[in-house]
């Protein structure tokens, strides 16, 4: 499964390849940014709180990965800002107990209010907590991310669960390689596939199955207009990269289910991983909106 801390073996077996100063940031990261922990439906849950300030930030990461997906972004802003950053397991979790484990958080933490960062899948969960608790939300900001849906939601991850059951796991690493192939502009390609290899190693097709059987329960239980209307109406930015093939099909509809929103298009080539191919862009663009 996914864990959370790296072992020596991860970091020498993955990461030797990395520049020394990317690597460097990254371990000293980990290092300095040790998980709380929280019960959470009788079981116990992981976060990162960090930085300082009265605005707090709430980091939720994509679909399989960490927290520490962030951590570029989190070093950049931590001075200047209050931060969690939950970890999600990929596993018995959906959306809707995620917003429930973030709130929970935010009370132990005695947060009222937080701006919600969202990217891919976080993104989902950051949609589903504004409708959930919209008075705990000071602005949504939606990255990389598609629309929160309920019947269609259903039918895709549905397609996609039937067509990983038959695949063979091989032609499942060929894809893995595929999508972190280089990107000719970036400078942390070997951060990049360091960092995708390591989760890869620890996922098998036992693990997706059943990731993508509770995403289908999870999208089961949406409510019924969640696809078609929102009763959050605060202030929302979205963050989208224009070869994105997985969520930037998404951003107009986006902007028309949140009126009240802003857009930020990012011209590099970074696909759906901008995030960890151009970090320094990403992290300059987020503070800019934030401040």
């Amino acid at each position: 499964m996914v864990t959370i801390n790296m072992t020596r073996h991860d970091i020498n077996s993955f990461y030797k390849k990395v520049p020394e100063e990317q690597r460097g940031l990254f371990l000293d990261f980990l290092e300095d940014h040790p998980y709380s922990t929280i019960s959470f439906q009788g079981k116990d849950f992981k976060y990162i709180s960090s930085g300082k300030g009265e605005n707090i930030l709430v980091f939720l990461h994509g679909a399989l990965v960490r927290p520490d997906m962030w951590f570029y972004s989190i070093l950049k802003l931590e001075e200047k800002f209050r931060i969690i950053a939950p970890f999600f397991p990929p596993y018995g979790i959906g959306v809707q107990e995620a917003a429930d484990f973030i709130r929970s958080v935010l009370e132990k933490e005695k947060i009222s209010k937080a701006v919600l960062i969202g990217y891919s899948y976080g993104g989902g969960v950051a949609q589903y907590f504004a409708e959930k608790y919209p008075e705990k939300v000071e602005t949504l900001v939606l990255s990389h991310t598609g629309l929160l849906r309920k019947k269609t939601g259903t039918q895709k991850l549905t397609r996609a669960y039937k067509v990983l059951r038959i695949t063979p796991f091989f032609l499942l690493k060929l894809l893995f390689k595929k999508r972190i192939a280089y990107y000719p502009d970036s400078s942390w390609n070997e951060f990049h596939q360091a960092y995708f290899k390591e989760i890869f190693s620890k996922l098998g097709k036992p693990l997706l199955l059943a990731y993508l059987a509770n995403s289908i329960k999870a999208t089961e239980d949406l409510p019924d207009n969640i696809e078609h209307k929102r009763k959050w109406h605060g202030k929302t930015i979205l963050f989208a990269t224009k070869d994105d093939k997985d969520a930037f099909k998404y951003l107009n509809s986006l902007k028309e289910l949140y009126k009240n929103s802003e857009d930020y298009v990012f011209d590099e080539s970074g696909r759906h991983h901008m995030i960890f191919l151009f970090p320094e862009k990403y992290a300059q663009i987020l503070s800019q909106y934030l401040e």
